[in-house]
């Protein structure tokens, strides 16, 4: 299926909105000023899409609201997604072969069980239990050469 002729780009936006307001329409010669009101336009444009004003009707002397403004449906929410960022504050150290984890000058996080893995070096552990704020255990061993400090997420 071919391309509607109703698509345009940003920079055809930006030369038509140029156009209109007698600025030259080469890009190259418009000054700070002109590319910052083209620029507001835009955005003035693009907030009247997502929340346009509500419809009204104008009756004789006396105008009314006739019904709310449309809501896009690509706008509202389908789903609720819990995220958590990345935690890597502190220095951790691990014994080969065992599946003890002890973090200095950090805290592991409550949610270090539930909602938490352990990456090292691309390796991911599922981490059993936190012992207490400094220490906690993997579900599995450690697999990777002992190491004393390590960059984890």
């Amino acid at each position: 299926m071919s391309e509607s002729t109703l698509s345009t780009t940003l920079t055809e936006i930006r030369l038509a909105i140029a156009h209109f307001l007698g600025i030259d329409v080469d890009p190259a010669n418009w000054d700070a000023d002109q590319t910052a009101i083209i620029n507001l336009i835009i955005k003035r444009g693009l907030r009247q899409f997502y929340f346009p004003p509500p419809v009204l009707e104008i009756t004789g002397k006396r105008t009314s609201v006739t019904r709310p403004a449309h809501e896009w449906s690509f706008l509202k929410p389908i789903t609720t997604l819990d995220l958590i960022g990345s935690y890597i504050t502190g220095t951790i150290t691990v014994t080969e072969n065992d599946a003890t984890v002890l973090l200095t000058d950090g805290i592991w996080p409550s949610w270090t069980v539930e909602k938490g893995t352990l990456v090292v070096d691309n390796v991911e552990y599922t981490i059993a239990t936190r012992t207490d704020d400094t220490q906690i255990e993997l579900s599995e061993v450690w697999s990777l050469d002992t190491e004393s400090e390590v960059d984890y997420t």
